[in-house]
């Protein structure tokens, strides 16, 4: 039985090192509260959350936690949340479009 040639052991590592990389930023880069807005008196929040590069996302909830939707973005993304009247939906910009997040009637 002969050795693998040294060029599929450096593949076989570099995909091993790849695919531990892809699993430890996965699954313990969590993503952090960096910013909440909150709408009149405050009943509800967009709650935006950040991965350590950058994305993250943004939630719609109430006062006690409970969500009513979110949207992903990416890094650098400018969301410039805007509420309705009644503060029942809120529409955030993200890279490709304006998302709208709104709680059930």
């Amino acid at each position: 039985m002969s050795d693998p040639p040294p060029h599929t052991v450096c593949g076989v590592l570099a995909a091993i090192v790849a695919a531990t990389l892809f699993f430890v930023t996965t699954n313990f880069d969590r993503a952090k509260l960096a910013h909440t807005d909150a709408c009149g008196a405050g009943s509800y929040r967009l709650n935006v959350y950040k991965y350590s590069g950058g994305a993250g996302y943004v939630e719609l909830t109430d006062r006690q936690g409970k969500g009513f939707g979110r949207a992903d973005f990416s890094e650098g993304a400018y969301l410039d949340p805007e509420w309705s009247g009644d503060c029942l939906m809120v529409t955030v910009g993200t890279d490709t479009d304006r998302v709208k997040i709104e709680v059930a009637r």
